[in-house]
């Protein structure tokens, strides 16, 4: 497994009620933006009874940055395997491979609670900043910023099954085009035109019709077309064999 943490800025709420712009100017220091919890609270339309939903926040977070977030729920019930999963990818695609926060509201309560939470139902919202990506290249476990530091704890992990209990029944906030990644990017620049280079010389050796093949080095089928080296020598061996069968 690997892990993810990406460069913010913790905040600590200053009322009760400001977790969501708390939120939010956490999820803007993952762009380098920094925003005052006062001028979020104006613009998340927050009030003494908090925060409305994570679309407010979603809302703020598309026109600050240039880069659309959406919201998406995990409504009713116990969170199903196709909750699960979409929370996983909407983690692996905004923190781990685009590099940027996530707004999300939970209804933390009872032994699925995070650490240092009270027993009772707390509504609330937290940031993810983190991702711990399994074998399968999705995330696994969330890195959370949390600005009530509940217990004097200010971030935790926690497995994503866990993290779906939490959010149900509200939502969370992801982008609606993330990054994607680049294949080569473990390669240096100069590993890159080498892999370029070699994978150029064996496409000319192996393609039909193409410049580097001579008049002397054309293969032709018995249509007349031309023929790859995996064709022709295919083509060989069946002429081979129906030689052998009549010696």
């Amino acid at each position: 497994m690997t892990q993810t943490i990406l460069p913010h800025t913790y905040h600590a709420q200053q009322k009760g009620w400001t977790c969501g712009p708390s939120t939010a100017l956490v999820v803007l220091s993952t762009y380098g933006i920094n925003v005052t919890e006062n001028q979020m609270a104006i613009e998340c339309g927050t009030t003494v009874d908090g925060t409305a939903d994570v679309a407010n926040i979603d809302a703020v977070l598309s026109r600050r940055t240039g880069r659309a977030y959406s919201a998406r729920y995990i409504r009713t019930g116990n969170p199903t395997r196709e909750d699960i999963q979409a929370l996983r990818v909407a983690i692996t695609e905004t923190i781990v491979n685009s590099r940027r926060g996530m707004p999300i509201n939970i209804w933390a309560q009872g032994n699925t609670r995070p650490p240092g939470y009270p027993w009772e139902l707390i509504m609330h919202f937290v940031t993810g900043v983190g991702a711990e990506v399994g074998g399968d290249g999705l995330a696994n476990g969330a890195y959370i910023s949390d600005s009530a530091r509940f217990g004097g704890i200010e971030h935790w992990w926690m497995p994503i099954e866990r993290l779906a209990v939490n959010i149900t029944p509200k939502g969370y906030g992801a982008l609606v085009a993330p990054d994607v990644p680049n294949p080569f990017g473990a390669l240096s620049d100069a590993d890159q035109r080498v892999l370029l280079d070699r994978v150029r010389y064996v496409y000319d050796q192996l393609g039909p019709k193409l410049p580097a093949w001579g008049a002397s080095s054309s293969i032709l089928g018995p249509d007349g077309k031309e023929l790859t080296v995996r064709d022709g020598i295919a083509s060989t061996k069946r002429t081979i064999e129906r030689i052998g069968a009549k010696l």
